[in-house]
């Protein structure tokens, strides 16, 4: 569906420092935009459910147990930020947090840092808590209708020519 990399890009917008004139598109060159590219900007944080894992570990949100509160996403989002940036965290699989996870993220969401945004990524919205629910926007993705997905194949060359899209499986 391509909601990781909505976030993604979203992220890198609100991060690049010399915005043309749609707010939503990056320069791609200045002093956000490039180290956004490489994985290196300070102000960017991700996280996510570890692959193979069913859950999200309260870790990567209040840091491991001895050094709780000292490390993890809650924490990095204290930090203070670049002179005319914000902190943009992403926080995928949002949904596999458990109930502890999801309380102690909760105090962020009810009072950001300054100049912070959080992009909370869930399959199942049923999965989060209600009291995390309530404080976001909620923005749906539908996936890609067949003739959407194999253009997107076609642009991203992983094939060549229209027919090889449309002889692959594709589910809606």
């Amino acid at each position: 569906i391509g909601k990781n990399q909505f976030a993604r890009r979203l992220a890198q917008c609100l991060l690049c420092q010399q915005p043309g004139d749609d707010p939503l598109e990056a320069c791609g060159d200045c002093s956000g935009c490039r180290p956004f590219l490489i994985g290196a900007h300070p102000d960017f944080l991700s996280i996510g459910c570890p692959e193979g894992k069913r859950e999200m570990p309260v870790a990567a949100l209040v840091g491991p147990e001895e050094r709780r509160g000292k490390e993890g996403l809650i924490y990095d989002l204290s930090l203070g930020h670049l002179p005319g940036s914000r902190k943009v965290a992403i926080v995928d699989d949002a949904d596999t947090m458990n109930e502890a996870g999801a309380n102690a993220f909760l105090k962020t969401l009810e009072e950001p840092p300054s100049r912070a945004v959080l992009l909370l990524i869930a399959s199942n919205l049923d999965a989060l808590l209600p009291t995390i629910r309530s404080r976001c926007q909620i923005i749906r993705f539908d996936p890609l209708q067949p003739a959407d997905l194999a253009d997107l194949m076609r642009q991203l060359d992983w094939v060549k020519e229209p027919e090889e899209a449309a002889a692959l499986p594709m589910s809606v």
